[in-house]
């Protein structure tokens, strides 16, 4: 069924009325709620606002500066996560097709520049290859799982039993100081990788993280000898869990810590009655794809749109090339 295109309405709604829009929802990403904004506005220090669309398309976007203010963008869809552009009229399975020009006429409306489909999207655009980029995340379904590694590689099940009789420790944590021991290796890796690493986060973005609810995200760790060797921050909602981060030493890729890890969580999800594990998109990199691939999980398109005008195509050249804030 086509979406004809004409005039559109525009109406801002609260973070309650989002939030109440998504509640109703399946498939939901936690990456698509206000609290996932709220994190960074906080951290950017600026403000989000969520649209409704004619009634039945939801869109949010968050503003961010660079320059100092000169420049300015509106993402729809913070840190390169999933956008919570849908329609609250479709169920899972069904979609509603817009045209190129309602898409644009979106973009002129809400000065979106910035738009990643979520997995689950129940929209979808006619002549997609015109406008939206292709990308892929990797997931895995949960509910007709009956062994945790029966898709695993042979080699990632070597290495989960490695990690095994490696006697290390995993546990999911709330200690304020376990977080700070992560990130302090995060903070390793970035220093290691200079500027090549994708992203540099501050501490400050874990320790509002931190602060959400138990029941939205679990910071999951693996010791050896009561020292940090790799960890991963999972978000949840209602039915879907999502990788965000995730960090390990080469010793415990080596001892197979990541596979031990990743056991543990898919094993607490289920008990948890969640039917999504999301590996999240990998950024173009195809050892971590191939990592993921081996653990059975299936690919799942997140296509992105993206629009810019030329002072902001400007910026971002400049700062790709000056490595500027």
């Amino acid at each position: 069924m086509k979406f004809q295109s004409f005039i559109m309405k525009l109406k801002e709604i609260s973070k309650d009325q989002w939030k109440a829009i998504l509640d109703k929802e399946r498939h939901v990403s936690f990456f698509e709620l206000p609290e996932w904004y709220s994190i960074w506005e906080n951290y950017f220090n600026t403000k989000s606002t969520a649209f409704l669309i004619d009634d039945h398309l939801l869109l949010s976007t968050i503003k961010i500066d660079g320059a100092k203010g000169a420049v300015s963008f509106y993402n729809s869809s913070p840190a390169g996560t999933y956008s919570n552009f849908r329609s609250i009229r479709s169920n899972v399975g069904s979609e509603k097709i817009l045209e190129l020009t309602d898409l644009l006429e979106i973009q002129k409306m809400t000065k979106v520049n910035f738009i990643r489909f979520s997995p689950f999207c129940n929209v979808a655009i006619h002549d997609s290859s015109k406008v939206l980029v292709n990308d892929f995340t990797q997931y895995i379904e949960l509910s007709p799982l009956e062994i945790i590694d029966q898709d695993w590689s042979r080699n990632h099940k070597r290495l989960y039993q490695k990690a095994i009789s490696a006697s290390l420790s995993v546990e999911k944590t709330n200690e304020k100081s376990d977080w700070t021991a992560y990130w302090n290796l995060y903070a390793s890796f970035i220093k290691q990788k200079a500027r090549q690493a994708s992203s540099a986060y501050k501490q400050s973005l874990f320790d509002n993280i931190h602060k959400l609810d138990l029941n939205q995200r679990d910071l999951w760790l693996v010791k050896k000898d009561k020292k940090v060797i790799a960890g991963r921050l999972v978000f949840y909602t209602n039915d879907y869990a999502v990788e965000w981060h995730a960090n390990s030493t080469t010793e415990a890729n080596v001892l197979g810590a990541n596979q031990l890890l990743i056991h543990t969580i898919i094993a607490d999800a289920k008990q948890r009655a969640i039917d999504i594990y999301d590996f999240n998109p990998s950024g173009g990199h195809e050892g971590v794809v191939s990592f993921k691939e081996k653990f059975g999980a299936k690919k799942k398109k997140v296509p992105y749109f993206q629009r810019f005008s030329t002072k902001q195509k400007m910026y971002l050249l400049l700062k790709k090339n000056m490595n500027l804030s």
